[in-house]
């Protein structure tokens, strides 16, 4: 691809760029850069996104709206958009209206032409050759069969499915009865094997595949977005039972009055969360954390809730423990202080119980002392009446 691309100025006074939206406009420059020196590309969006926006988080049906949008899009009185779809041989392609008009190619290089030319390209070129300098004007490139085969050939290798597409998308049909097609997910597939493995991508499908919801219409492409996530956090390495985990979620909607619902891609995270802490712990942490939440943060829960639920559920799990610790603390003091307590009391008992002997002693031997001076008394009496 050419890579570098001519603009002018006169791009600001455009009708049509004036008319279209702004992700239509940064798509148009994108592509520009794109085409080959017919100003022709692929007219795929799958293919057209791993191109033009591939660290961009965007929607193939938000990039087929911005393509109609350009192909759509008329200025005052003119026939044709900023693109014009074709086809050949089945496949569809895309051609910059005008091309040729604001590109000009060194005359010492060849074009580099890698797509069949639009149908309408060389009536096109002939209508504008009388008034295009002969310093801009491009001569046509017409494909033969054989430069059409090895541009065929070329797109064959480039589209070889990958072994793991296979997999996946087996997987997809067996658990909900469908999946993506391969052209939707095929560009963030290869871009992820590059940094994990296949090994490590299937097993994290595994995990995702038991929270994703069966009514979505492309699972695969929402777990390739969930990967990075998964594989960092290690939360693929988790075994949740899938009753569990939607018991969870029923609980949540309930606390939130179902204004705190899960996406699919955030599922997997309450997983990890589930398997880290108690049901009772999460449930406890979630309604302090939503007691926090504003009404502006509100839509944004679930997201923060996955983010920080773990230092929530720490937070309580750590109050339990003190709150368990504190009661043992007391128990165990109760129980000393009534130990101490008994002690006292066995003593205090026991000494009274010596006092009580001691005075019971004193006493009986106090009385054997009087009634043996009483005895002596009553016997001094009896002799002097005697006498």
């Amino acid at each position: 691809m050419a890579g570098r691309r001519m603009l002018s100025d006169n791009i600001c006074t455009s009708k049509k760029i004036a008319k279209i939206s702004f992700g239509a406009e940064c798509l148009w420059y994108r592509l520009l850069t794109k085409v080959d020196d017919n100003g022709n590309f692929h007219g795929d969006v799958a293919t057209i996104r791993g191109h033009c926006m591939p660290l961009l988080d965007v929607a193939l049906t938000q990039i087929e709206e911005w393509l109609q949008e350009l192909a759509n899009v008329r200025g005052n009185g003119e026939p044709t958009g900023l693109i014009a779809f074709y086809d050949f041989s089945g496949e569809r392609y895309i051609h910059f209206v005008g091309f040729e008009l604001f590109q000009t190619f060194r005359p010492d290089r060849a074009l580099v032409v890698r797509f069949p030319k639009h149908p309408v390209q060389m009536a096109d070129f002939e209508e504008v050759a009388d008034v295009i300098p002969m310093s801009r004007q491009v001569a046509p490139v017409c494909h033969t069969e054989e430069k059409l085969r090895e541009v065929k050939i070329r797109e064959v290798k480039l589209s070889k499915p990958h072994p793991l597409e296979t997999q996946l998308t087996t997987k997809c049909v067996e658990t909900f009865g469908r999946a993506d097609k391969a052209a939707w997910f095929r560009t963030d597939l290869k871009r992820l094997t590059k940094t994990y493995s296949e090994e490590e991508i299937l097993k994290a499908f595994e995990f995702w595949i038991q929270a994703a919801p069966k009514a979505y219409a492309r699972p695969i492409s929402v777990f390739l977005q969930a990967v990075p996530g998964l594989l960092a956090s290690g939360t693929a390495e988790i075994e949740v039972p899938s009753e569990d985990l939607q018991k969870l979620f029923d609980e949540i909607a309930l606390a939130s009055d179902n204004d705190v619902v899960f996406a699919p891609h955030q599922k997997p995270f309450v997983a990890q969360l589930l398997k880290e802490f108690t049901h009772q712990e999460l449930m406890a942490a979630f309604r302090d954390f939503y007691s926090r939440v504003d009404d502006f943060d509100r839509k944004f829960a679930a997201k923060n809730f996955c983010e920080k639920g773990a230092q929530f559920a720490r937070t309580i799990r750590t109050s339990v423990e003190q709150a368990k610790q504190k009661a043992e603390f007391i128990e165990r003091e109760t129980a000393r202080m009534r130990a101490e307590a008994e002690v006292q009391l066995a003593n205090l008992a026991a000494k009274h119980a010596a006092e009580e002997a001691a005075e019971n002693a004193a006493f009986e031997e106090l009385t054997a002392e009087f009634a043996k001076e009483a005895g002596m008394t009553s016997g001094t009496v009896k002799g002097e009446v005697v006498r």
